[in-house]
């Protein structure tokens, strides 16, 4: 955890000195493309400063940890929520996401909602999440994208660093990104607009099965009052259930069969 915070503290900071100097009287598309380089920005200063091995954070010991958080979350929000969930206990992570990004889950969920579910636009409902584990010197970083209708591309709406790969370090990504779909589809939410399409890692279908059951129970308003067999059959038929709404990545899937391939010769 504290190696995060030394990867994203500085890494913030830098990037909040060049927003404020760029992303001014443009237009939206421009504006939101920039936001988008802004995000990748982000990602690269801090696989840059993982690198140089950011010691003398590190070397400050748990409290210095813990008041560059405070004085990174006074320095965001004035100006733009960004850190919008995090965790030291137990779990070490940061799930990020900007008022922008959120917009474009807002607006996947609507599309979804008002426009036909047969044709061309199908396939941009939904959302694509993958994890590198490769990326940064420790951690993880899993990251969620979306369709946006003004660049006509698949946007990142929620970005994900935890300390472990295993599925509970992935599962608050997946409550956090539920949270805003309920939220954005209001009482036309269906289940289907949790669909996420993957990679084969099982722990993020794990984790994103659990927390779509964790969904529906929360959304099941007499659920309390279910016997426990009751709870347990209802349990199971979601984690089933939210086998229908993963979809595997074709890339990674011909991916893994050539790995195979390979290993067998």
């Amino acid at each position: 955890m504290m190696i995060l915070t030394a990867i994203l503290v500085p890494a913030v900071e830098d990037l909040l000195r060049l927003k404020k100097k760029n992303l001014t009287g443009k237009s939206n598309k421009t504006l939101m493309r920039r936001h988008t380089n802004y995000v990748q920005e982000l990602l690269h200063l801090a696989k840059s400063h993982a690198r140089q091995s950011m010691s003398t954070a590190t070397g400050k010991g748990g409290f210095a940890t813990i008041k560059s958080l405070t004085q990174l979350t006074k320095k965001l929000d004035p100006l733009e929520p960004f850190m919008v969930q995090s965790s030291m206990a137990n779990l070490g992570y940061f799930t990020l996401q900007t008022r922008w990004m959120r917009d474009v889950v807002t607006e996947s969920v609507l599309d979804w909602i008002e426009n036909s579910s047969s044709g061309p636009e199908v396939g941009r409902h939904g959302f694509v999440t993958d994890g590198d584990h490769s990326y940064f010197r420790e951690g993880t970083l899993l990251t969620t994208c979306a369709f946006n209708s003004v660049l006509m591309a698949w946007a990142p709406v929620a970005l994900h660093l935890g300390s472990s790969s295993d599925t509970e370090h992935h599962r608050p990504h997946f409550r956090y990104l539920n949270r805003n779909i309920v939220e954005a589809a209001g009482d036309k939410f269906n289940s289907k607009f949790l669909l996420n399409v993957f990679d084969f890692s099982s722990s993020q279908r794990s984790a994103h099965a659990e927390e779509y059951t964790a969904t529906l129970r929360d959304l099941m308003p007499n659920w309390s009052t279910l016997v426990s067999s009751a709870q347990q059959a209802q349990y199971q038929a979601w984690l089933d259930e939210a086998s229908n709404h993963q979809v595997g990545c074709e890339t990674h899937f011909y991916r893994s069969v050539l790995v195979y391939g390979k290993t067998q010769i």
